[in-house]
């Protein structure tokens, strides 16, 4: 689906037009709807085999596209601060969005 050149902004588009169509679970909130999704998808690229980082990173910054909650930014930021930490060798941007995440919280 998404090819070597992909971009935040393709999967919100993607994603509200999932979300137009009706096609996700009506039982849940729209604005929890495209958090889900996009958590879905930085889980299922963070877990791939062999893991697929950038997109789970590009999916976890697509969040903010949404103006979240505050408590949801947080969340995210403290999502994209473990990853980053973990598997990339840029510590400054994962200290960063820790601090972001201590500071929403």
């Amino acid at each position: 689906m998404f090819g070597p050149t992909w971009q935040p902004a393709a999967l919100v588009v993607a994603l509200k037009n999932l979300l137009l169509s009706g096609k996700m679970a009506s039982n849940v909130e729209a604005p929890e709807r495209w958090y889900l999704a996009l958590l879905g998808f930085a889980e299922h690229f963070r877990t791939s085999s062999p893991p697929k980082i950038r997109l789970c990173v590009h999916c976890l910054q697509a969040v903010f596209q949404f103006k979240p909650p505050q408590r949801i930014e947080a969340r995210t930021h403290l999502q994209l601060g473990s990853v980053l930490y973990h598997h990339t060798k840029n510590s400054e941007l994962a200290r960063s969005h820790l601090e972001k995440a201590v500071r929403g919280v």
